[in-house]
């Protein structure tokens, strides 16, 4: 989830790896072709599951939106995002919600990957983003994606 944020954010990646421990926030002024003026995207980058610890629901309270995020290498994260987008949707249940497969650099097929992944994102989200935080791969994407549904939300 990091990784995601750093790229989208600042555009860089880094190898190692740093886990969140709580919360941390970045913004991002942008500009999608579709705008009619720049807006200001707040991003709360909250620890996951991987820490063994519950997860703090306040920071879930009032989100417009989310990026379930699940690693290619780690097919057991997948399964997991089936808990968290519950409890996610019970505090913040007009949240929009799209999903991540980040590491797909690391895979060699891409669309075994997304075929696999089919039946989950379909029941939860709806819509499925094959990432990569490293190559930058469908980064911009996927939050211009949650931007434009967020407008269409808020406009009514």
């Amino acid at each position: 989830k990091t990784s995601l944020v750093q790229r989208f954010v600042y555009n860089r990646f880094e190898e190692s790896y740093l886990s969140t421990i709580g919360v941390r926030v970045a913004q991002k002024e942008m500009r999608p072709e579709s705008a009619q003026a720049p807006m200001r995207m707040l991003i709360w980058d909250i620890e996951g599951y991987e820490s063994g610890k519950a997860l703090n629901t306040n920071y879930y309270m009032g989100a417009a939106g989310g990026i379930l995020v699940g690693d290619v290498t780690r097919p057991d994260t997948f399964s997991e995002l089936v808990r968290l987008f519950k409890r996610f949707k019970t505090i913040s249940p007009e949240a929009i919600v799209v999903m991540a497969a980040n590491k797909i650099d690391l895979v060699d097929d891409a669309d075994t990957v997304e075929k696999t992944l089919q039946p989950l994102y379909e029941e939860i989200v709806g819509k499925l983003y094959l990432t990569s935080a490293k190559s930058g791969a469908n980064v911009q994407e996927i939050f211009f994606y949650l931007y434009e549904k967020l407008s269409v939300n808020s406009k009514g």
